[in-house]
């Protein structure tokens, strides 16, 4: 997974550097609400495993979203509950794929003057909500059906890509 979602990375960082904001908030927007469609398409139902070609088409573009965003997971979610992996296997390739490739991306942003210190700022006055998210959702996790959690996630993300549109 990460070799490819490396290569799709790295095309989607030289794609964003080359866009306006606008245009790069509205793709997101776009690619998220359309990740939100194909999860809620298959509600109530296990995920049909793809085809080898389509789950590496699909990792390969959560890597262009994750270089343009920071963000492939939606499209990489979709991709690996299609690989029949254990929750466990699932999590541990998620958190390894999304460490690896942020750090790098950091490390490129900063190197381009990407990040200023108002990017600094942003970021550290983020982090404790991450945190939060992150103490909430283990909670959520734990007391909801995986139905139900899922569900959550989905309206989450909604109203994040719908905000990304305006």
């Amino acid at each position: 997974v990460l070799p490819v979602m490396a290569a799709g990375a790295a095309f989607g960082f030289v794609v964003a550097g080359e866009l306006p904001a606008t245009t790069l908030r509205r793709v997101l927007g776009a690619v998220v609400l359309l990740a939100v469609a194909l999860g809620l398409a298959r509600r109530g139902r296990a995920p049909a495993p793809w085809p080898m070609s389509a789950r590496v088409a699909a990792v390969a573009t959560a890597g262009v979203v994750q270089g343009m965003f920071g963000t492939g997971g939606p499209v990489l979610v979709l991709a690996l509950e299609r690989a029949n992996l254990s929750a466990a296997a699932f999590r541990a390739t998620l958190v390894t794929v999304w460490a690896t490739l942020n750090g790098v991306l950091v490390l490129a942003m900063v190197a381009q003057g990407r990040y200023d210190g108002a990017t600094a700022l942003r970021v550290a006055l983020a982090a404790p909500a991450v945190w939060a998210g992150v103490w909430l959702g283990e909670r959520l996790h734990a007391r909801l059906s995986p139905e139900r959690f899922r569900m959550g996630v989905y309206g989450v993300l909604c109203a994040a890509a719908l905000a990304l549109l305006r």
